[in-house]
C-alpha cells in the first residue's frame, strides 16, 4: 500500500517551468527540444512569433526503417538445444498389453530390469506342473511412468503381476491386512523434526513386495515374454509377488521381523512407526508400504540402520526428504513448509479442469445441500474420486476442511448439485 506522500500523482506536472504551450495559439514543441524551448521562452518569444502571423503546422516525424537481422545463423536453433528432447503426448501412452510394449526399447529395458530383480530375489522356481488339474494363477504385465515432482520423467516401470482374484481364502492365502503410516503420524514426525532441528532422510525399497516370504504353495503361469524352461512348465512361487492377496501382509511381516531384530519396537498408536532408544539418543522410522522416513537425534544409529537395511533389502537412499506421498517438503531456517502443488495439478488434469478460474473461498455463503439436491447421478465413481482426493488434499489445506466434510456426506447417493459443488472446490 502506498502512503499519500509517496503515491505517484500528477501534481509534479504543476512544477514544470512555463512554456509556449501555456499561451493560446502556440505551436507544439518536440520533446527533444523541450528543454531549450522552456529556457528561452521567457525572453524573445514576442520577437519570433508576431500576433499577426499564423501558427506553424507541426512537422511529421520521419519514418523509422524496420530493423532486420544480419545474423548468419538465422533459423538455426541455439546450441543449448542440441541435447534437448521433447516427447509428444502419443509417445507417453502407457501400454496395457505386453504386445504393445515389446516394440518400445524403453519398456523392454524396464521389463528386463524387472526380470533381473525377480531372479536376484529368487521369487520363483520354474517346475513341471504337478498334475494337469493343478490350480494356477495367471500373470500379466503392468506398466507405469514414474514422474519427478516437477513433472519430468524419472523412469519407466514394468511389474509382473499375479492375477490373485482366482485365489481362495484359507487355501491360497490367510492374512491380507498390513498397516500403513497415518497422515497424522507423518505430520507429527515432521513437526518434531522441525522443532528439534533434526535431519530427515528418505529411503525407498526396490521391489518391496518381492521380499515377503510365502507359507502357501502357489503355482503361477509364466508371464508373457518369459522363455525360461520348457513349454508347459509353471512358476512355483517362493516369495510374494504383486497381485497376490497376501502380498501386503507378507511384506510387512518381513520388514517388521527385520526391524525387531535390529532392536526396534513398534509404536502403540501407529504400528508403522518403529522406535529405538540408545545411549546416544533416539531413532525413528516411519513406513508407508515401500517408502520410509528416518529421523532422530542419534546420527550414528541412523547410519547403522541404513546399512542394516541395505544388507537385507534393496534400498535406494533418496537423501534429504523432499517429496513423500504427494507432499512436497520444503525446509528452511524458519521451519518446514508442506504443499501439494503437483497433486493439485494432477487432480485438475484428471478431471479436465486445468483452465478453471480460482476462487478465494471454498464454498458459497450460506450454502445448503440436502440428499435431494439435484438429479441422481448414475455412476458416482467420479464423485467419490473427487471427494476422496479433496480429503487427502485437506492435509495441507485445512481451509477447505469444512467444505470437504460437507460434500463427503453424500458419498453413498451423490446428486448433480453435489458433484457441481465438489468440482467448484
Amino acid at each position: 500500500m502506498f502512503h499519500d506522500d509517496a503515491a505517484p500523482t500528477d501534481d509534479h506536472l504543476l512544477d514544470l517551468p512555463p512554456t509556449d504551450l501555456d499561451s493560446p495559439g502556440s505551436s507544439p514543441v518536440h520533446p527533444s527540444s523541450a528543454g531549450s524551448t522552456s529556457s528561452s521562452s521567457s525572453a524573445g518569444s514576442s520577437s519570433s512569433n508576431s500576433a499577426d502571423s499564423p501558427p506553424t503546422a507541426p512537422t511529421a516525424p520521419s519514418a523509422i526503417p524496420p530493423h532486420r537481422s544480419l545474423r548468419s545463423n538465422k533459423g538455426v536453433p541455439p546450441i543449448h538445444f542440441d541435447d534437448y528432447h521433447a516427447y509428444g503426448v502419443d509417445t507417453l501412452v502407457i501400454p496395457t498389453r505386453y504386445k504393445d510394449a515389446q516394440s518400445d526399447p524403453r519398456w523392454e529395458e524396464a521389463m528386463g530390469s524387472e526380470f533381473d530383480a525377480l531372479h536376484a530375489n529368487h521369487t520363483w522356481d520354474v517346475v513341471d506342473r504337478p498334475a494337469p488339474d493343478t490350480p494356477t494363477v495367471g500373470s500379466r504385465w503392468v506398466y507405469a511412468i514414474k514422474m519427478h515432482p516437477d513433472g519430468t520423467i524419472e523412469r519407466f516401470r514394468a511389474r509382473v503381476v499375479a492375477l490373485g482374484y482366482t485365489q481362495e481364502h484359507r487355501v491360497d492365502y490367510n492374512e491380507t491386512f498390513a498397516p500403513v503410516a497415518r497422515m497424522s503420524s507423518v505430520r507429527t514426525l515432521l513437526a518434531v523434526a522441525s522443532m528439534k532441528n533434526r535431519s530427515l532422510s528418505q529411503l525407498d525399497v526396490k521391489n518391496a513386495f518381492l521380499h515377503g516370504d510365502l507359507d502357501e504353495v502357489i503355482y503361477m503361469e509364466k508371464p508373457p515374454g518369459y522363455n525360461v524352461g520348457k513349454p508347459g512348465q509353471v512358476c512355483r512361487l517362493r516369495r510374494s509377488l504383486y497381485g497376490l492377496k497376501q502380498e501386503p501382509w507378507a511384506w510387512f511381516e518381513k520388514f517388521q521381523g527385520t526391524l525387531t531384530g535390529f532392536g526396534y519396537c513398534q509404536s502403540l498408536n501407529d504400528p508403522s512407526l518403529f522406535i529405538k532408544i540408545t545411549s546416544r539418543g533416539i531413532v525413528l522410522l516411519l513406513l508407508y508400504v515401500d517408502d520410509m522416513i528416518i529421523t532422530g537425534s542419534d546420527s550414528e544409529g541412523i547410519r547403522l540402520l541404513k546399512e542394516g537395511l541395505q544388507v537385507t533389502f534393496r534400498i535406494k537412499d533418496l537423501g534429504k526428504l523432499s517429496y513423500f506421498l504427494g507432499l512436497e517438503v520444503l525446509r528452511s531456517d524458519t521451519g518446514i513448509f508442506l504443499c501439494q502443488q503437483k497433486y493439485i495439478t494432477d487432480l485438475l488434469g484428471d478431471h479436465n479442469m486445468e483452465d478453471c478460474t480460482p476462487v478465494s473461498t471454498a464454498m458459497e455463503l450460506n450454502l445448503k445441500l440436502s440428499k435431494e439436491s439435484g438429479e441422481k447421478i448414475k455412476d458416482g465413481a467420479q464423485y467419490r474420486s473427487i471427494v476422496g482426493s479433496l480429503i487427502y488434499l485437506s492435509a495441507t489445506r485445512p481451509d477447505i476442511s469444512y467444505a470437504v466434510q460437507l460434500v463427503s456426506q453424500f458419498m453413498a447417493d451423490p446428486r448433480t448439485k453435489h458433484l457441481l459443488q465438489s468440482i467448484v472446490y
